[in-house]
């Protein structure tokens, strides 16, 4: 069922993640189930970055709110619980990925969809993409994690101002609220995703999850633990076998030597 409605590839390093449930890859339990599935291969997988995208008309255009309805309506409580813990749950997993992310932003990307992209390191959109939160002129609430990470991107008056009148943003805005990493005409958007991807791919494997790490500590802990992590980080680094290389070749190319190593300490058993 998974691979029916959201299909995996990984290729070259890269996992690419695509929701396919017509007509509108709109969030329904099936689909969050199915992409809970993916998730969890995609951790496994050793990929160095993760692209998550839609096909159809957009990357989501939100919760399935007829399954919501037929729910409300049936009095399934229980149904209703489990959709909104694990689509919350999945998202959070995303973000905890290992790998950097990216989400590609296209069409009308609403409610759910503005969340999973949310959950997702970056942001590429097309210029006449929208996205926004209309839960609230439904009774609902963003309840996938955006109340929390549009807040983080954007700060407490704009983040309310967003949810209470359920606003969509243009692709200009988002780009200049710092929603979005980076916008472009609809047919250049794979290039421009390819081309953020190209970047994100330069940094080894260690340093880009040690990184996703402090980033991560310090918004849930406090910067107090995002320098621990830092510190924690860099003094695995610099022991990793793709840092030594890098290290190894960057000085010989800059001085013309090979670095010798450290001499034996004079306070040491040769020393005394």
């Amino acid at each position: 069922m998974a691979d029916e409605i959201v299909h995996l590839t990984v290729a070259d390093g890269v996992a690419r993640i695509e929701l396919d449930k017509p007509p509108v890859n709109a969030f329904d339990l099936a689909l969050v189930d199915a992409l809970d599935a993916v998730v969890a291969r995609v951790r496994d997988s050793g990929a160095r970055a993760a692209v998550f995208s839609g096909r159809g008309p957009s990357l989501a255009a939100g919760g399935d709110i007829k399954f919501v309805y037929s729910h409300t309506m049936a009095n399934d409580a229980e149904t209703l619980n489990r959709f909104f813990t694990t689509i919350q749950r999945v998202f959070e997993d995303i973000e905890r990925l290992p790998m950097p992310t990216i989400a590609v932003v296209h069409g009308m990307t609403l409610g759910g969809g503005f969340e999973i992209a949310l959950a997702c390191d970056l942001r590429v959109m097309a210029e006449d993409a929208r996205i926004g939160f209309p839960e609230s002129g439904i009774g609902l609430l963003p309840g996938a994690g955006g109340t929390q990470r549009i807040t983080e991107l954007v700060g407490r008056t704009r983040a309310l101002e967003l949810m209470y009148t359920g606003r969509w943003l243009t692709a200009a805005e988002a780009l200049e609220l710092g929603v979005v990493n980076r916008i472009a005409p609809p047919d250049e958007l794979a290039d421009a995703a390819e081309e953020l991807l190209a970047g994100v791919l330069k940094a080894t494997p260690a340093a880009a999850a040690a990184i996703k790490r402090c980033v991560a500590g310090g918004i849930e802990q406090g910067r107090r633990e995002g320098f621990r992590l830092e510190q924690e980080g860099v003094a695995k680094l610099a022991f990793d076998p793709d840092s030594v290389a890098r290290l190894t070749d960057f000085v010989q190319r800059k001085g013309g030597s090979k670095p010798q190593p450290a001499a034996a300490s004079a306070t040491g058993p040769e020393g005394a």
